[in-house]
């Protein structure tokens, strides 16, 4: 199927019609939203992300061969982000020499690696795209996610999988149980922002944007995914007062949210008792910070980290430069204690999708870590420096969202594509600050 979505997508983007080629490469690169597992069989066997990049490459070698002397704009921005992450593409290409030639890892797990780094190469083509195509892009990615948040709605309560999974029992603290959807749609929190902050990009009707503000707070309730719902919390007081000089009106504009959150959260009250005991896991991780026992998903995420930290800073070269780039199955000793239970029943070493950080540590190292810190937080900076009003806004308040509290419970910002509708985005912003809209 997804080779059938890659073939469509090539003739979609070579017949203009980009923006469904567009959804085509976000289709592959999410696994078609996350529906579907990465691995397929469909022809031959490979994963379905690897199929984006294909599309990636094809998209970034065009734009550059056809459109590079096609910019009628100037960029600044733009250019000034590229330099940036030059800066982080050079690192990543020094700690993969390190990792073939000192340690001696396989040429073919650098190259496994490094192309989840791909999507990135996006920041250097995207420059060439049609306003209107990029804004298309969004505007279809967001009716998307509105159709998925109802879908999941509808899976809910009825209790019937449509599109995936739709309920998971799960026992809480004093023998409650409970009943809770999967994962809200991946660009949900992101939408969310562009609804309260900037929904005038294109014509959304106002009905639409009701519901959506509706179905995403109740899908936070339906989850229960509490990282979500701080995420939102402060990405709400983040932009009201980022918005208004005014500071107090700021915590006022907020309160009819904060309202309508604690009240649904008060009621539903399984999900407040998964509250109550996340605090008392915080709680417990403290007071076993010497022991590194391990309670409940809080404590697993921070002693995962701890404990591949502390094993990289034993050595100058670790430390500086991470493990290197060697894959999972090819990476023979068991050094750590905590992580996820792999398919023949031993804790996996390198990866996992419960935390960024004990990943990039591991992968990239002390220097690794701060280059990429410094695009990220330069990503930040550039896309805010546009007038209160702008996209540059949700991008920066999105980004140091999924930075400061995302990443300690996901393995979000591990690849580069985190950013694929961040980049778009961005693009949005420049064209927008050139022309002075």
């Amino acid at each position: 199927m997804d080779i059938l979505i890659l073939i469509f997508s090539f003739i979609l983007f070579l017949n203009d019609k980009r923006a469904y080629a567009y959804i085509g490469l976000f289709l592959l690169s999410t696994q078609f939203f996350g529906y579907v597992p990465n691995s397929s069989d469909y022809l031959f066997k490979h994963n379905i992300t690897d199929t984006s990049l294909v599309l990636i490459v094809f998209i970034v070698a065009t734009d550059l061969l056809v459109k590079k002397n096609n910019l009628i704009y100037k960029d600044a921005y733009g250019k000034e982000i590229r330099n940036k992450l030059l800066y982080f593409i050079s690192i990543l290409i020094i700690l993969s020499l390190i990792s073939i030639i000192i340690n001696g890892d396989k040429i073919f797990d650098n190259i496994r690696y490094l192309k989840n780094w791909l999507p990135l190469l996006l920041f250097f083509s995207l420059r060439y795209e049609k306003y209107v195509v990029l804004v298309d892009t969004i505007k279809l990615l967001f009716y998307i996610t509105f159709f998925q948040l109802l879908i999941y709605h509808i899976e809910f309560i009825f209790k019937t999988p449509l599109l995936s999974i739709s309920v998971t029992r799960e026992e809480i603290m004093a023998g409650q149980v409970l009943e809770r959807g999967n994962f809200l749609p991946q660009f949900t929190s992101l939408f969310f922002l562009f609804i309260i902050f900037r929904s005038s990009l294109f014509y959304i009707n106002k009905k639409i944007k009701i519901s959506f503000i509706i179905l995403t707070l109740s899908g936070i309730i339906i989850s229960a995914t509490r990282s979500m719902l701080f995420a939102i919390i402060f990405s709400l007081g983040a932009g009201y007062f980022y918005s208004n000089k005014n500071k107090i009106k700021s915590i006022i504009s907020i309160i009819p949210f904060l309202t309508i959150i604690i009240i649904l959260v008060t009621l539903y009250s399984p999900f407040y008792a998964r509250i109550e005991q996340g605090f008392i896991d915080v709680q417990n991780t403290f007071s076993n910070y010497d022991q590194m026992i391990v309670t409940e998903n809080f404590s697993f995420r921070i002693f995962h980290l701890i404990e591949r930290f502390n094993f990289i800073a034993q050595q100058p070269k670790t430390f500086l430069f991470g493990l290197g780039f060697i894959m999972e199955d090819s990476f023979r000793t068991n050094i750590f204690k905590i992580g996820l239970i792999n398919s023949i029943g031993g804790v996996t070493q390198l990866d996992s999708g419960d935390i960024s950080w004990s990943v990039l540590f591991v992968r990239l190292g002390i220097i690794g870590v701060f280059i990429y810190m410094y695009f990220f937080i330069s990503l930040i900076i550039i896309s805010s420096k546009r007038n209160k009003n702008s996209i540059g806004k949700i991008i920066g308040i999105y980004l140091i969202v999924n930075l400061l509290i995302l990443s300690f419970f996901s393995s979000n910002i591990t690849t580069g594509f985190f950013f694929l509708s961040i980049i778009f985005l961005f693009y949005i912003n420049n064209r927008e600050h050139e022309f002075g809209r």
